[in-house]
């Protein structure tokens, strides 16, 4: 264990792991953010995993020894520590609902990502199939957005919690690089990344964060 309380693992990625470094920057928490050299595409990696609770990675260890697996296990428990899970019982549920559908609409993004690292030959389609596939969900998401003060504020509740972090890390980023125009035929979900965005804590994270892949 590192001299921070925190000590996250993950490949030299955003993918996701990002949303829990989102909930670090939020909160002006330090922690270690450690990356792998290995990329859960090379062979290395089965040799790397064997130490972790489910082979797999991000992979959160807190002081005193305790190990947490899982992405959303991880951005749950830190979000409940640092206030960004929600107010109430009723409110976390429907913060969980908000990033459990984002990860789901992540899924044709996924299979894009994946490709382009491999240079396989189906990444044209790949592309494509991102955007036939997004529009449901992000009209959805716009809807219930909409529907919480005007979608002038965020997805649940009156403050920012880890649905937004997980919509702008996870869809909103990766929309702004794959296709910039796509996201404004959503106004509210545009508007909420940029809102995200500008808040100083993560404006600084996402300044000096290691560009990479995806």
């Amino acid at each position: 264990m590192s001299t921070y309380k925190y000590k996250l693992t993950y490949f030299n990625f955003n993918a996701r792991a990002e949303v829990i470094r989102l909930i670090f920057a939020a909160a002006g928490v330090q922690y270690e953010d450690e990356r792998l050299a290995v990329s859960p595409f090379e062979q290395e990696w089965a040799v790397v995993n064997k130490s972790f609770p489910f082979q797999q990675l991000p992979v959160l260890e807190i002081e005193g020894g305790v190990v947490l697996a899982q992405s959303h296990a991880i951005a749950r428990y830190l979000a409940n520590e640092f206030g960004f899970a929600g107010k109430t019982n009723l409110e976390k549920a429907k913060v969980d609902m908000i990033a459990d559908a984002t990860e789901e609409l992540y899924s044709p993004m996924r299979v894009y990502f994946h490709a382009k690292y491999n240079n396989a030959k189906h990444l044209q389609a790949a592309f494509d199939d991102i955007f036939v596939k997004l529009p449901h969900g992000m009209s959805n998401l716009e809807r219930l957005l909409t529907k919480n003060n005007g979608g002038d504020g965020f997805f649940v509740g009156d403050s920012l919690t880890w649905a937004d972090l997980k919509f702008f890390g996870r869809i909103g980023n990766n929309i702004q690089r794959l296709n910039p125009e796509f996201l404004k035929q959503y106004p509210k979900l545009n508007t909420l990344c940029d809102r995200v965005a500008a808040i100083p804590r993560i404006k600084e994270w996402i300044e000096k964060r290691p560009e990479v892949q995806f």
